[in-house]
């Protein structure tokens, strides 16, 4: 059975010319557009497939219609094509399709894409095309989608799209059985007849191929590969399907199946071929091999390139050490091994070769064999990148240079090695003494004594020679000596340091030098020495106060100052300062710690020679005395002391203020405001102000006092105890209404009062009321209007709670009264405030009803006047 259907190229180019031929008999009977197709073919169904004259109807634009070349009309595009706006601006000349024959497995799918060009070979955009799968005899597949501009996809056989900006526009289609779909690319806006149509032949085949992978071996091994083939339908292997095998590059040298470059091969009953790839002698590097599975007609269907990576591991060996040493010292070595190869390194083995002079003390891993003069590790595989460390010490046994090599093998073969040079030296003796440049007298001076073997080798019986100078005294020594004032070490091994601490107590002050000796058997020697002064202090202490008289409730300062005018420093130094009953401690600086007797104490840890040092102490009294303040500072047995005196005193100061109690606007009264010290002490600093309250305002003051902003201000000075001051200040009356005046007294002493005065502002107003009538004499049934005038005659205030009244005679009728309130014949108006020199008129109108002599009236009130104001007009009436 033929596995394998599909129809050569040239069958295209044939299909064409019929179609051509078709075309031209039928083109006056073929259909307007296609567009009208309401529905859409079944994938590869043979029963709905059109025939060839259903074709030409259907997709007659494709194959020629007849028209100019070159020419669109709506039978060629659909309506509201955009293709027809987008030629305008260009002209297609050619057109292609690529790819014009492949191969494909089936229920897959594939895309086409369709260039069309101008005469230029530029691109040619927004140009109509239309696509048509050319369905004639078995041919199979369907459009799946089409891309573009406006893609029209009218049924599985036929659509229309127009390029995009780079002239291209795309077909993607699919088939679900074997067989060749023939495609045509149709562009109606081209020219030339022979030019404006291009084809394409897709041969679907049920067959997929899997091919290997790319791979990476080891050099020198043999490396498989397999091709499977199965059908796409029902997933059964192929037997029998061709497989080439083609050896594409020479370097390194390699085989397949033995041959030098290119094998041929059939699938088995499982659908498998396969061939191995071996190296002709071990290499790295790549090998590629070219894979083609054919057709029963030899054309190739799938291929693929396939790389194989020969790999190989590579060993690095560094060592790493000390480049000297001393005698009998240890050195330590780190050995790495590292695979800079690519492949994996097995079974890997470290060996470190040891010089002679040197041996083995340790190792970290510990060693799988230690041999004479050999150490071994197992390694064991070491992937590409990976590395393996290992830790050596070693003793240095004798003088000289040392070279230790290290080295390193895989199962492979693969080997690597590395070396570490060290050169053995003998070392040396260094002392140092240190301890301070001064001391007090008494003090139990420390000294420290440092011993260091700073060369390569170990020094024996070290002894150490200390001297004390005449006028200090030999305290204690850790460790203790061996003999008075010299300690034995016994051995010092290389870089070892010692270090013995010794004591010594001042007898007399002085400057003294204090050298030491070291020595050891091998003659190595080392000597120093350190100068110490023996000083003594000489401590004093004064206290201040930061004034002698002070206010009770207000704080005073006592500064306390610690001076040394000895030429040594003075450690923990006690200062007591013995605080008097009455007096409350504020603060202190630094802060004090307080005994039981009420006592502020500190400690001076240190006080050099000519310094000194200074605590504060705020304080307050309870109440005026005197009181007396000692202090105390004592060192080494030595007690200096010192006192001062304050006094506290209570200050005090009252204050009234007299004058008018009631003014009228605009009138103005004299208040006297008067300040007594009634304290214990002067005062300084007294200022009185008063502040002026709103609806009253400042007009003068006696020549001591100043105004600014509603505050009259006399600054005083000094008021002595007992002494009086009075001011005076002249206000005037804004506004009516009841004001309380505030003056107050303060002074630097903080003594101060404040009183009040209440003082009542009665305003004075005058109106005004006048009423007329604008008609008189009026006939019966006649109109009048009466107009009532409200004036505020005041100059200084205003009128409140104003009302108005206005009686009508019973001979008219009320025809209208504005915002008046109407009841029978009264109007009454609620006119509220009428400001300074302002008014307010209202007006009634009235209908005359009978004749006579009447009078009407209006009454005004208003809060500031308690009498009510009247006022009359007169109207005859006469019966016309």
């Amino acid at each position: 059975m033929n596995l394998f259907t599909g129809k050569p190229l040239p069958w295209i180019y044939g299909g064409a010319i019929v179609l051509a031929v078709i075309a031209a008999i039928v083109v006056g009977l073929v259909l307007a557009s296609s567009a009208s197709t309401t529905g859409a073919a079944s994938p590869d169904s043979a029963s709905s497939s059109p025939s060839v004259a259903g074709q030409l109807q259907s997709h007659g634009p494709g194959l020629g219609n007849g028209l100019p070349s070159g020419e669109v009309t709506a039978s060629s595009v659909a309506p509201g094509s955009p293709s027809i706006r987008a030629q305008q601006n260009v002209t297609p000349a050619s057109v292609t399709i690529s790819p014009a024959e492949d191969y494909n497995p089936i229920r897959s799918q594939h895309t086409f894409t369709i260039e069309v060009e101008q005469a230029d070979g530029s691109a040619a955009p927004g140009a109509a095309v239309e696509l048509i799968l050319n369905r004639f005899g078995d041919a199979v597949g369907d459009i799946v989608s089409i891309g573009g501009v406006d893609p029209d996809k009218v049924d599985n056989t036929f659509g229309r799209v127009t390029t995009d900006d780079n002239g291209e526009a795309t077909l993607t289609i699919t088939a679900t059985r074997e067989g060749d779909t023939d495609v045509t690319a149709y562009v109606p806006a081209i020219a030339d007849a022979g030019a404006h149509k291009v084809f394409a032949v897709k041969h679907w085949v049920d067959l997929v191929a899997a091919f290997p992978e790319d791979a990476a071996n080891l050099v020198g091994t043999a490396h498989p590969m397999a091709v499977t083939v199965n059908r796409v339908s029902d997933g059964a292997p192929l037997e029998g399907v061709p497989v080439i095998w083609s050896l594409t590059d020479g370097t390194p040298d390699a085989t397949l199946n033995g041959q030098p470059s290119e094998v041929s091969t059939v699938t088995d009953a499982a659908g498998v071929s396969s061939v191995v790839l071996e190296q002709v002698a071990p290499e790295t590097g790549d090998n590629t091999v070219y894979i083609s599975v054919l057709h029963s007609t030899g054309d190739e269907l799938y291929s693929r390139i396939v790389t194989k990576t020969w790999q190989a591991p590579s060993l690095n060996i560094t060592k790493d050490g000390p480049a000297s040493v001393g005698l009998s010292r240890t050195a330590n070595y780190v050995i790495s091994v590292t695979n800079e190869g690519d492949r994996t390194a097995t079974g890997v083995t470290l060996t470190d070769t040891l010089p002679a002079g040197m041996s083995y003390v340790s190792a970290d891993p510990e060693p799988s064999e230690i041999g004479d003069g050999t150490v071994v590790w197992s390694i064991g595989d070491l992937e590409p990148a990976g590395n393996a460390l290992v830790s050596v010490t070693l003793s240095a046994d004798a003088v000289g240079e040392m070279i230790n090599t290290a080295s390193a093998i895989s199962t492979e073969g693969f080997t690597g090695e590395g070396s570490a040079t060290t050169m053995v030296i003998p070392g040396s003796l260094t002392v140092t003494k240190t301890g301070p440049e001064t001391a007090n007298i008494t003090d139990i001076v420390n000294y420290e004594i440092t011993v260091t073997n700073d060369g390569e080798g170990a020094l024996t019986d070290v002894t150490i020679t200390d001297t004390v100078p005449a006028g200090l005294s030999f305290f204690s020594g850790v460790p203790g000596p061996t003999e008075g004032t010299t300690w034995n070490l016994g051995t010092l091994e290389a870089g070892e340091s010692r270090t013995i601490m010794v004591a010594a107590s001042g007898d007399a002050a002085g400057d003294y030098s204090l050298p030491v000796t070291v020595t050891s058997a091998e003659g190595a020697q080392a000597d120093a020495s350190v100068d110490t002064t023996i000083v003594a202090p000489d401590l004093a202490v004064t206290k201040t106060a930061s004034a002698d008289t002070f206010l009770v409730g207000t704080e005073v300062t006592f500064t306390i100052e610690v001076s040394n005018s000895g030429d040594g420093p003075a450690f923990n130094a006690a200062v007591s300062d013995a605080m008097p009953a009455g007096l409350t401690v504020v603060s202190s600086d630094p802060e004090a710690t307080v005994a039981e007797d009420g006592s502020l104490n500190w400690t001076v840890d240190q006080l050099d020679a000519g310094a000194s040092t200074t605590f504060t102490v705020v304080v307050t009294a309870a109440e005026s005395g005197d009181y007396e303040n000692a202090v105390a500072v004592t060192v080494l047995d030595t007690t200096a002391e010192d006192d001062t005196s304050v006094r506290a005193n209570t200050p005090g100061v009252s204050l009234q203020k007299m004058g008018g109690s009631v003014m009228y606007t605009d009138g103005q009264r004299d208040y006297q405001i008067t300040a007594t010290n009634n304290g214990e002490s002067d005062l300084t600093g007294v200022v009185i102000t008063d502040a002026i309250p709103a609806g009253m305002s400042y007009v003068g003051s006696d020549s001591d006092g100043t105004h600014s902003a509603g505050v009259v201000t006399w600054n005083i000075g000094d008021l002595a105890i007992g002494g009086t001051v009075t001011v005076t200040v002249t206000l005037r009356g804004d506004d009516a209404g009841m004001y309380t005046n505030t003056a107050s007294v303060t002074s630097t002493e903080g003594a101060s009062d404040e009183t009040t005065f209440d003082v009542e502002v009665r305003a004075a107003a005058g109106a005004s009321l006048a009423i007329l009538d604008d008609n008189d004499p009026i006939g019966v049934g006649e109109v009048t209007t009466y107009t009532v005038t409200v004036t505020n005659q005041g100059e200084d205030s205003s009128l409140t709670n104003v009302t108005l009244a206005v009686v009508i005679p019973t001979e008219f009728t009320i025809v209208s009264a504005g915002d008046g309130t109407i009841s029978g014949q009264r109007v009454s108006f609620d006119l509220g405030e009428i400001g300074v020199g302002a008014g307010e008129t209202v007006t009634i109108t009235v209908e005359a009803t009978a004749a006579g002599d009447v009078v009407a009236s209006a009454t005004l009130t208003y809060a500031e006047f308690t009498q009510a104001i009247t006022d009359e007009e007169g109207t005859t009436i006469v019966d016309r």
